[in-house]
This record gives C-alpha cells, structure tokens and sequence, in this order.
C-alpha cells in the first residue's frame, strides 16, 4: 500500500482520504469523539473516518521527533512527549495552544491521562516515570525511580495506581498518591515495552521483548497464568471496552486475541509490516495500528464479531485477510470456495451485514 491512511473491512482494504506525507515513527492515539491523532515527525495531525480528510493541527511546538500523543478523558486537552526532553500540554478550547511544558533530562517516551484528568504520567529514557498536575504542569509526587529507560505508563481505570514498563524486563505498580512501588516487580525475559489495565482494574497486562504479552492479578501483582506468545517483540497491546479482547501490536502485525482463551483469532491483521503501536476507538467500533517505519497508519473497522462470540470473531478475521492460522500458528491462504463458505457462516451470524464485494487484501 501507498503511505498514509487506510481504513480496512471485511471485503478488503481500502483508502481513507489523502496521503499523509509520513516518514519515520509514527504514534497513534483515538480522542473520545473517534477522531485519531497522529503524531509523525514534529508535526501532529487529526484524522475522522466519518470526514477521512486529514487535518493538520497547530500542535507543533518539539523541537525534536513526537514520541507519543495522548488525549485526555473529556478531549479537550492533548498530551505529547518528544526527543527534545519534553512533554507538552496542548489545549483544544478554541484555538490549538501550549499551556504548558515540563522537562525529562532524556526523551519522554510515552505519557497518559488519569481517568479525572487531572494529573498526566510521563516516562523517560532518564530512567524515571514522573507525575504532573495536568493544569499546572508542576510535579505531582517525587520521581518514579527505575533501574532502565521507561517504556510506558498506564493509569488504573480507578486512577489510584500507574503501571511502569520498564527496560530492565520488570513491570512495576505505584500508588499515584505516595508515589510507593506496590508489591513485586513483574519480571518480563526481556524489555517491557507497554502496559495496559483492563476495563475492571483487575488485570494488567504487559508486552515485551522476550515475544510474550503476560497477564498479571493488580491486588497481588503475580501472574495470572495467561501468556500470548508472539514471533518477535510485542510493541504495544490495548484492551477491547468490554475486557473480553486483547490487541497486540508486534513485528509480526496487529492480533486480536481472546482474553478468555488467550487464543489468537485468527491470522494477523497486518502481517506485511513491523506495527509498533495498537489503539482501540472509545466506542469499539475501530482498531488502529501504527508502524515504526512511519509509511502507514492502519485503521480498521470493527463490527460486531470483536465483541461476539469467538467464532464470529474468528470468522470475520478469515474473510478480512483470506487467511487461516492453525494451532501451531502456520498460515495458509484461502480459496475462493473456502472464502465463499467463510463469509456465507459470518453473514449467517449477523457478522457481515451490508458489505459487500471480494476483493483480497
């Protein structure tokens, strides 16, 4: 595919819009109206699927690459961090504006919004996770101490606690308010990459280098049993708004996974390129990806299957990539008549209702 945005369905993909002219990494995050922003370079840009013309925002004050974007709970406010040692906060109310900029003494990574929307967390390759008054930009606790890079945070869906993930291969849980680890790290064979809490606040569940997304109790901080294996690192992962999904975003393409089963459903979505990023819309219509080489923003549509049974949702995976994956993870292609049978159950189950056509993705 060309560079830029496409959205994909059931009957192949499809082009969104203009090309966005992307080059390098890519961040990717869903405000809670559905628009996507996309941080590339040092410019930032809004995309709807509704309007797929691509806007440019005036959010353009690093002075260094864009590492991530994050849009807080009421979607007036963004949050970035870039190579330049910074993260920014930019208000939406009327005119795009800085409001205001607080340093790392390394590039900010990534960065979150707590579910109030008061506070920010900010990680760094310093070594530190910090926390921010979200009007003031002045610190919100002591420094959050780790022993490598900071890959990623994550606010509990109650707020009172951050998940860290961490370069040495730990994840750690922190009280937001005392800024005290609590309970064991969560050790990884490899980097932490990305971290996310379910729906309910009762699992955490990390990615890292060492090819696993791991799920974690949050009350104990053991794990939970439940590991997806993966080919190569797990970039990021992001659960559906009912808990029940997991996407994962890893060199081998973006997967959706059953919490419940923590089977695979079906082949990758996108296995032609390393997807470095994975965001779920509010409204679980619409998963995004994102890649590392900065040549594509992905986003597909997500009817109801994601949230169906598991057939369903295995079904819709087949018909959108004309691909089967069996249990030992190899993939074959579909033919026509196989395809053709595919989709006849999937539209029998409600899955494919008013699409049409056939073309392969």
């Amino acid at each position: 595919h060309a560079p830029g945005l496409w959205t994909i369905q059931p009957e192949g993909p499809e082009r969104t819009g203009s090309l966005l002219p992307v080059s390098g990494d890519t961040t990717i995050a869903f405000a809670p109206d559905g628009r996507l922003l996309v941080g590339n370079g040092r410019r930032v840009w809004w995309w709807s699927v509704e309007s797929v013309e691509p806007r440019l925002s005036a959010m353009g004050g690093h002075e260094a690459d864009i590492y991530f974007v994050a849009v807080s709970p009421n979607g007036q406010r963004v949050l970035t961090g870039a190579r330049d040692k910074t993260a920014r906060l930019w208000s939406l109310e009327g005119s795009e504006r800085q409001v205001w900029k607080a340093d790392h003494e390394g590039g900010v990574r990534a960065g979150a919004f707590s579910p109030d929307g008061k506070v920010v967390a900010t990680a760094s390759f310093d070594r530190t996770a910090r926390l921010w008054s979200a009007e003031t930009g002045q610190p919100a606790g002591p420094a959050l101490e780790h022993p490598n890079m900071v890959e990623d945070v994550a606010f509990s869906p109650g707020g009172g606690l951050l998940a860290t993930a961490c370069g040495d291969g730990g994840a750690r849980l922190w009280s937001v308010e005392s800024g005290r680890q609590l309970g064991p790290t969560m050790m990884h064979r490899g980097a932490v990459l990305a971290a996310d809490f379910s729906p309910d606040g009762q699992v955490l569940v990390t990615g890292s280098r060492d090819r696993t997304a791991r799920f974690w109790t949050v009350a104990t901080a053991h794990p939970t049993g439940l590991v997806l294996g993966h080919v190569d690192w797990v970039e990021d992962v992001a659960f559906s708004r009912d808990g029940k999904r997991l996407a994962t975003a890893a060199v081998d393409g973006v997967r959706i996974w059953s919490v419940e089963t923590g089977e695979t459903l079906g082949p990758p979505l996108e296995s032609s390129s390393d997807m470095w990023e994975v965001a779920m819309s509010p409204d679980g219509t619409h998963i995004a990806g994102s890649s590392p080489s900065g040549t594509n923003v992905r986003v597909w549509t997500l009817p109801p299957p994601l949230i169906g049974t598991l057939r369903r949702a295995e079904l819709w995976v087949e018909v959108l990539t004309w691909q089967h994956m069996d249990r030992q993870g190899v993939l074959t292609w579909l033919d026509r008549s196989t395809w053709e049978a595919r989709r006849a159950e999937l539209e029998g189950l409600g899955g494919l209702a008013g699409s049409s056509g056939d073309a392969r993705p």
